[in-house]
This record gives C-alpha cells, sequence and structure tokens, in this order.
C-alpha cells in the first residue's frame, strides 16, 4: 500500500538506484539519471481513501535486485509506501502509525 493514486497505465518504473550511507540513515535514492539501473513492474489492484487521502494497492515484482529498490522507486514517483519512516516525509510517517503500525510492503 502506498500513499497517492498511482494511475491504472503505470506499469514500472525504470530509475537508477544508488546507495547513499553519507547519512545517519543511509537510504537509496532513485535517480532519472545516474545509479544503477533498476525496474520495477507493477500492477495497480485498488484504490482506496482514508480521511480524504488517497492510497494505492500494489502488486510489485523487481526486476532487478537493488536496496531499498520498492521504496526508493515508490517515493521517486511520488507515491511513498506507507508507514516508512525513511522514505517519506516525518509528518506522513507520523499520520500513518495511527493506523498501521509497521511498513506495508
Amino acid at each position: 500500500i502506498c500513499h497517492g493514486r498511482v494511475p491504472p497505465q503505470r506499469q514500472e518504473i525504470n530509475a537508477g538506484v544508488a546507495w547513499d550511507s553519507s547519512t545517519v540513515n543511509a537510504r537509496s535514492e532513485a535517480l532519472s539519471h545516474g545509479g544503477k539501473p533498476s525496474q520495477t513492474r507493477l500492477k495497480v489492484l485498488a484504490h482506496m481513501h482514508r480521511n480524504g487521502e488517497s492510497f494505492s494497492l500494489l502488486a510489485i515484482r523487481i526486476a532487478t535486485g537493488r536496496r531499498h529498490q520498492i521504496r526508493a522507486h515508490a517515493a521517486h514517483i511520488g507515491c511513498p509506501v506507507s508507514c516508512d519512516g525513511r522514505y517519506s516525509a516525518e509528518r506522513t510517517t507520523l499520520s500513518d502509525s495511527d493506523w498501521c503500525g509497521s511498513n506495508l510492503l
């Protein structure tokens, strides 16, 4: 489950993924240019709403196996995984904690 309304016609994300270990909370970054080539295939299964916010339920298959690839790619298209404190804004994570106790990956 991720934030936002992923369009049903969206079937893949192609963006390089680079690991950034220079910060305390190391994370991957999905980049339009650069990083290791990465492909995530997806299928939108459902859309839902909660308190005026849209969510999408996705079936995901990774064609490459980069560290945190799904989470980085979801954030890259503006739809971070629900309850993901590393790849979404702090405010979003706090709001998510009201209804989910862990990363919904």
